[in-house]
């Protein structure tokens, strides 16, 4: 089986240059792979990087990103979910994954509120 690997990235210039990494079906389980870990974690941190952007810059990207639309579009049709088929591969569901669905919820909820 071939793991995807992260890209490589510094996180000062994501804005500039950056791309927002998609979630695979893979992402779901095996987090002991060091690459799914670090692909979850540079999510994350992506994630939590456009949450902190005031809210001219946090448009800018929301508009013209494609890279984000296709990230949180992966991640709605990929996450395994409690109801899923095979709901006993997400019990014990990492705090990692959890942070992220909270900031993929985070990121719509500002995207539907926009005055805050």
């Amino acid at each position: 089986m071939s793991y995807r690997h992260p890209p490589q990235r510094h996180p000062p210039c994501w804005l500039q240059a950056g791309e927002f990494v998609a979630f695979l079906p893979g992402d779901n389980q095996d987090l002991a792979n060091p690459n799914t870990h670090a692909v979850i974690e540079l999510i994350n941190q992506d994630l939590s990087q456009l949450l902190r952007l005031l809210p001219q810059q946090f448009w800018q990207v929301v508009l013209t990103d494609k890279s984000l639309h296709t990230c949180l579009d992966s991640f709605l049709r990929f996450r395994r979910r409690c109801y899923d088929d095979s709901a006993e591969s997400i019990q014990g569901s990492s705090d990692l994954l959890l942070q992220l669905s909270q900031r993929v919820f985070r990121v719509f909820w500002r995207m539907a509120h926009p005055q805050n």
